[in-house]
């Protein structure tokens, strides 16, 4: 059944279920223990149709947004430079330091205080020498 959207009417509670559940994701993450029972409470959907239904919406399982959520809060932390790695595992929801720093090495492939130490570097502006005839552009 097409509605006037042209969307099939009997899937809009699913599209909504989906975006409450990552509505719930977003503001839940910083608590470690959320997981797929409590996203399908707030999505008002079976914990099975959630699964299915944002498997092929969102192209993941719930379990891996959770994670990445939290590893894109962690990261964003560690970025800032103004928190420990343990004040930001404890933040963004990892059971501990231990938690984040395999969740950074999967993704990164270096532990929370590399991670930083490479962020640091890339960041800070490099003294270059400037070319000739362009002295003017490279002063910092």
């Amino acid at each position: 059944d097409i509605g006037v959207t042209g969307v099939q009417t009997c899937a809009l509670p699913i599209y909504l279920g989906v975006a409450k559940a990552l509505r719930f994701i977003l503001d839940h993450h910083t608590d470690p223990h959320i997981g797929v029972a409590e996203a399908a409470a707030a999505a008002g959907m079976s914990r099975r149709g959630l699964g299915l239904a944002f498997q092929r919406l969102i192209g993941r399982h719930i379990t891996e947004e959770i994670a990445r959520v939290r590893l894109e809060k962690a990261m964003a932390m560690l970025a800032s430079g103004e928190h420990t790695a343990t004040d930001v595992a404890k933040a963004c929801g990892f059971s501990g330091l231990k938690h984040l720093a395999r969740a950074l090495i999967r993704a990164t492939g270096h532990g929370p205080r590399r991670f930083a130490q490479n962020l640091k570097k890339t960041l800070q502006p490099e003294s270059r020498k400037p070319t000739p005839g362009n002295e003017k552009s490279c002063k910092l």
